[in-house]
């Protein structure tokens, strides 16, 4: 098995949101989960969509990642990080609950790490549930939990 670090593909959306407001994008790479505020990701997402062929529709855009070189790979993964709001290693999260969106009530994602942090990120779509669900069960299927 590789050490090296490969961006698996990721999702920015209007309708994915941390705290209070709208905007948040998600990638996955083999060693971690990174999130960006939405109004961070207009250099990522063009790094990546210029890297990678992003599909980018009116209110999302999600891309699973084509065969990039390691530098182009390694180029995209720093930008990324530079502009995180969350980094979290593949290693520490025990727990991922994906729940879909209802027609009252929203869906999630929550991320339980080993050191006891529950991070949530609301899901308003159900376009955004599908590319979450395809995204992490490339990333980490064996702690994933979808409901609905």
């Amino acid at each position: 098995m590789s050490s090296e670090e490969v961006l698996i593909g990721g999702i920015a959306s209007a309708d994915l949101a941390k705290g209070v407001l709208r905007g948040y994008a998600i990638y996955v790479t083999t060693h971690r989960l990174i999130g960006i505020k939405k109004r961070k990701t207009a250099l990522a997402g063009a790094l990546a969509g210029g890297l990678i062929g992003g599909a980018v529709g009116a209110a999302v855009g999600t891309f699973l990642a084509k065969k990039l070189t390691k530098e182009e790979s390694d180029k995209a993964i720093a930008e990324l990080v530079s502009k995180s709001d969350i980094v979290i290693p593949k290693e520490q999260i025990i727990r991922m609950e994906l729940k879909k969106p209802g027609l009252i009530s929203g869906g999630h994602l929550i991320i339980n790490t080993l050191d006891g942090k529950k991070i949530k990120i609301k899901v308003m779509g159900k376009k955004e549930f599908n590319a979450l669900r395809e995204l992490l069960s490339r990333f980490k299927p064996e702690v994933l939990n979808v409901k609905g």
